[in-house]
């Protein structure tokens, strides 16, 4: 992985994305260009620890839906552009569908699962509560599932 891309780089990158998203999803009234630059920068940092011969980044997010399914618990589903950092004007419109929960006070990301459809791959981006090896440590993963 580039020197500039460690995992505590990267780790210390995406907790700061994930806070500033919590305490935008907590406010009364949603600002919609904030969450969705919220929303790019997340995937942007999440998306860099799939492992392969070029960095992928997110240039943005458009059409943010927002659905509350409870006090603490939010559906997003957004178009996202993707592509390579080597050439960033090889964009790729991706849909992107998932669900996230805020932590008791709002300010955190407790939890999300955010799914990436790009042509035939899907990336997952997600954060889970493993409370049987880490106490109340969180747990974040990006896997990579290419289909047919």
């Amino acid at each position: 992985m580039n020197e500039i891309y460690s995992s505590r780089f990267l780790n210390k990158k995406i907790r700061r994305t994930e806070n500033r998203l919590a305490v935008d999803l907590s406010m009364p009234r949603w600002h919609r260009a904030k969450l969705e630059n919220d929303l790019e920068w997340l995937l942007t940092w999440s998306i860099k620890r799939v492992s392969g011969p070029d960095y992928l980044w997110c240039d943005g997010a458009k059409g943010l839906q927002i659905v509350r399914l409870s006090k603490r618990s939010f559906s997003l589903d957004a178009t996202v552009l993707i592509g390579p950092e080597s050439d960033v004007s090889q964009l790729h419109e991706a849909t992107l569908q998932g669900v996230v929960f805020l932590s008791s006070h709002g300010k955190k990301l407790k939890e999300y699962e955010l799914a990436v459809r790009l042509g035939s791959s899907e990336y997952v981006v997600s954060k889970k509560l493993n409370n049987r090896l880490h106490g109340d440590r969180f747990s974040a993963a990006l896997r990579l599932q290419t289909g047919a």
